[in-house]
C-alpha cells in the first residue's frame, strides 16, 4: 500500500513538472528591443539589431530582467524558489558562486558552465537531496546567458 501511495505522489509530481516546465521553443523568448529596427512588411518580425545600431546602454539589467521572465514564462518557478525555500528542486537564492553537492557524492561550483548543463542537460550532474525529475531545455545561448544573469542576482 505504501508503494502504491508513493508511486502516486511521483507521477503527481513529474505531472505537475511537466506541465509546469513545458515551454513553447518556437515562441520568441526575447522581445524586439529599443535598438532593433521596427518591423516592416517585407521583414521578419523579429529582427536582429543592425551592426550600426547602438549597443544598449545597460545589459546586465537586461538580461537580468530577462532571465527573471523567462524563470517565470518556462515555469522555473513551479519548482525552483528564489527565496531559499526547497520546493522539488533547489532554490535559485544564493545559488550562484556556491558549492553544490551532487547525488554522486561529488560537488561542482554554480557557475556559469554548470547553470547552463543544467537547464539543458539536468541528468549529468543531479543536485543531492533532489530527484532526477527536471526535463532538458532546449534555448538560445542569449536566453541561457540571462536565466544565469537572473540567478547570479540572487544573492
Amino acid at each position: 500500500m505504501k508503494k502504491i501511495w508513493v508511486l502516486s505522489i511521483a507521477l503527481m509530481i513529474t505531472a505537475i513538472i511537466g506541465a509546469a516546465c513545458s515551454g513553447d521553443a518556437a515562441t520568441p523568448t526575447r522581445p524586439p528591443t529599443a535598438t532593433s529596427p521596427a518591423p516592416t512588411a517585407t521583414s521578419p518580425a523579429m529582427v536582429e539589431a543592425t551592426a550600426t545600431a547602438p549597443a544598449t546602454v545597460d545589459d546586465d539589467h537586461d538580461d537580468v530582467a530577462i532571465g527573471q521572465g523567462l524563470y517565470t514564462s518556462l515555469g522555473c518557478l513551479a519548482c525552483h524558489s528564489i527565496d531559499g525555500s526547497a520546493i522539488v528542486g533547489p532554490s535559485w537564492k544564493g545559488l550562484y558562486g556556491s558549492i553544490r553537492p551532487l547525488a554522486d557524492g561529488t560537488s561542482v561550483t554554480a557557475d556559469d558552465v554548470y547553470i547552463k548543463e543544467s537547464i539543458t542537460n539536468p541528468a549529468a550532474k543531479v543536485a543531492e537531496g533532489f530527484p532526477p525529475i527536471m526535463p532538458p531545455f532546449t534555448l538560445t545561448d542569449d536566453d541561457l546567458h540571462a536565466i544565469v544573469a537572473y540567478i547570479e542576482s540572487l544573492k
